[in-house]
């Protein structure tokens, strides 16, 4: 294996685990931080211990996986809470360690997916209304 080769296969091992961005999600959720945030929230979703789907994650694990700050974060839940795309609580609450104030995060699915459904139509809209205007300019 050469030096290039080498450092190719270093750097795909160090990239492994990637965080998907899907720019529909960034719709939906109203920045990029917000569908970096959810997207990184869906991944974890069934991955985690609770039955209800809670996911729990301080914000320092957060800013580790996603290079968000305290403050993005913040931005991007509350984005995302107002939208009414994820729940948020604490351990505390869900008595699941009352000693910890950890807050904790689950997707909901069925706005979400609505969500998603109208971000869909509106484009399906935009590249019909593009086409449309190619259309006219090449007539």
């Amino acid at each position: 294996m050469n030096e290039i080769e080498q450092k190719k296969a270093q750097l795909e091992q160090r990239f492994e685990q990637t965080i998907a961005f899907h720019p529909a999600l960034a719709r939906v959720g109203g920045s990029a931080a917000a569908g970096l945030f959810l997207s990184q929230l869906i991944y974890w979703s069934g991955k985690g211990k609770h039955p209800e789907g809670w996911i729990y994650k301080d914000a320092a694990e957060w800013e580790q996986e996603t290079c968000l700050t305290r403050a993005e974060q913040r931005t991007a839940r509350s984005a995302l809470t107002g939208r009414g795309l994820i729940e948020e609580s604490d351990m505390r609450k869900l008595e699941i360690d009352l000693f910890k104030n950890t807050l904790t995060f689950r997707v909901r699915w069925d706005k979400l997916a609505a969500a998603l459904d109208a971000d869909d139509a509106k484009e399906k809209e935009k590249r019909e209304k593009k086409e449309k205007c190619k259309d006219k300019k090449a007539a």
